[in-house]
């Protein structure tokens, strides 16, 4: 090859990168000179059922009774790694605590490092540090989550407010992990056998229907919910290679079919921005590391992941800042980026109980 035509590869991939790194940036930050008008729609009304850590404490009596406690600490075993594709591995880092005192429930955090945009990739200060000191206990109490009642027909529910936030899959890994930007896909095992935005596998549906539905349910919630059968194909046809297998779950995310569809009080259009679809994270979301914009154009928004699988396999859906659906783009926001937020779903045997 000549050093001419060595140079023109160069400079090509030098423009497409730095290209990738603005059209990112633009689309995350979605920088813009005033906050755009967001369309409402019919309200739907709302069911209160199970709880779950939300809003932190500020009452520092209270806060200097919860902290004489005897606490039994765990760890949430949330992954980082090195920088490099399937190098994440668990650790202790991030731990909490759940105690009752005076018949209310209340969870302690605290962190010993940040949790990593993405868990392959080391730990770093992010926006977690606008809010949380290292090692340092917050409190967060359980509170009742409010639901909106997406169909009553079908008693589907989905949480008014972002209630936690981690990744599709823990660990990801990459056919060529020196050229992440360039590679086609991301798979979820070493063997390169499935896709890591495959829902049925994912962490995060294992995550919903184990860690969230025996935190936020008793044993009498739980039996109220029903199993809901689910479609878990590829956002369009095209891309129908990265379909999931069906699955049957109590709780899950919502797919870029149901997140437009307009029997449920969405728009048809999935780039149309809306109100329903726009997600608030609580404090608690916060603290497990949901990206934190509050400036005046995003508005306390953020993003929320969507079970469907999008192009490449490398890319999941998920609803911006706006309630409008996009693909999500590609590093650092691969499927095991941790700063989403997680916004669950699920039908109840019955509405009026």
């Amino acid at each position: 090859m000549s050093v001419k035509k060595r140079v023109r590869i160069v400079i090509f991939v030098f423009v497409f990168l730095v290209l990738g790194i603005v059209g990112f940036i633009l689309l995350r930050a979605g920088l813009s000179a005033k906050v755009p008008a967001v369309e409402k729609t019919a309200e739907h009304r709302s069911v209160y059922f199970g709880q779950y850590p939300q809003s932190m404490l500020k009452d520092e009596a209270l806060i200097a009774k919860l902290n004489k406690l005897e606490a039994k600490w765990q760890s949430y075993g949330y992954y980082n790694g090195n920088g490099a594709m399937g190098s994440a591995k668990q650790s202790d880092y991030a731990q909490y605590a759940d105690v009752v005192f005076a018949g209310k429930k209340y969870r302690a955090v605290r962190l010993s490092q940040y949790r990593s945009h993405h868990t392959h990739g080391v730990p770093q200060v992010n926006w977690q540090s606008e809010r949380f000191e290292l090692n340092k206990t917050y409190w967060f109490k359980y509170e009742p989550i409010e639901w909106i009642v997406l169909s009553e027909e079908e008693h589907l529910l989905m949480s008014k407010m972002l209630l936690d936030s981690q990744p599709i899959n823990n660990v990801i890994y990459s056919k060529t992990p020196e050229l992440d930007l360039f590679s086609e896909c991301y798979y979820k095992d070493p063997d390169f056998r499935t896709f890591a935005t495959d829902y049925a596998s994912s962490d995060i549906r294992q995550w919903l229907n184990d860690d969230f539905y025996k935190t936020a349910f008793s044993q009498e919630e739980a039996q109220r919910i029903v199993e809901s059968n689910l479609d878990n194909s590829a956002w369009s046809r095209r891309d129908s290679k990265f379909n999931s297998a069906d699955t049957v779950d109590k709780v899950f995310l919502l797919s870029y079919d149901e997140a437009k569809n307009p029997a449920y009080g969405f728009y048809a259009l999935a780039e149309k921005e809306q109100e329903v679809r726009t997600g608030f994270g609580t404090d608690y979301a916060f603290s497990q590391g949901m990206l934190g914009v509050t400036d005046s154009y995003h508005n306390g928004t953020m993003w929320w992941w969507l079970r469907s699988a999008a192009a490449y396999g490398r890319l999941n859906v998920a609803v911006n800042f706006q309630g409008s659906i996009r693909l999500t783009f590609d590093l650092p926001y691969a499927p095991d980026c941790t700063d989403s937020g997680i916004r669950p779903a699920l039908r109840l045997d019955s509405l009026d109980k």
